[in-house]
């Protein structure tokens, strides 16, 4: 089993992933739901936008919320945020968390961007959730669990649902 620390300083690590197998994911990793990338994609220019989204990041399409240290977090579909996350995927984005199949056309931009999209699936938050060692609000606080989130995580498992050869799990 592959194990990555993001940021990733080398893309070349996302080689060795292979569609179908699990992979433990430690580090920061962005999280964020609808609101906040719509937010993201009509406020700030790109040059900002990389600055934010920080290159070599994994970004995790999830409701997070953090109370008294107990820090839930809630994968949701991506196939809603595609043609948002399309504009993102070039800033050097290495790896798409979400749940749920997406487009050819999102998957060739992934692919042509050295991304891989990662997923777990829906109803196990609670296990994932274990695995979220900090969590903090970065931007946009006044939207919650929707707001944009920095997870320091160690061990949280995912599934890789696309790797960088084009191979995709839904198919």
């Amino acid at each position: 089993m592959n194990r990555l620390t993001f940021p990733l300083d080398d893309p070349q690590d996302l080689k060795r992933l292979s569609c179908g197998e699990k992979v433990l994911i430690d580090g920061k990793i962005l999280a964020m739901r609808d609101s906040t990338l719509t937010l993201l994609t009509s406020v700030f220019p790109a040059e900002e936008l990389k600055n934010i989204l920080k290159p070599g990041s994994a970004v995790f399409l999830s409701s997070v919320s953090s109370k008294e240290n107990i820090t839930t977090v809630g994968p949701t579909s991506t196939y809603r945020m595609e043609e948002k996350l399309v504009s993102l995927i070039p800033l050097g984005i290495r790896a798409l968390i979400g749940k749920g199949s997406v487009s050819v056309n999102f998957l060739a931009a992934l692919t042509q961007n050295d991304c891989v999209y990662l997923g777990f699936p829906g109803g196990l938050s609670a296990l994932l959730s274990k695995n979220v060692q900090k969590a903090e609000i970065l931007k946009f606080s006044h939207l919650g669990s929707e707001a944009l989130w920095e997870l320091h995580v160690s061990g949280m498992p995912f599934f890789v649902f696309s790797d960088l050869s084009g191979n995709y799990f839904f198919r």
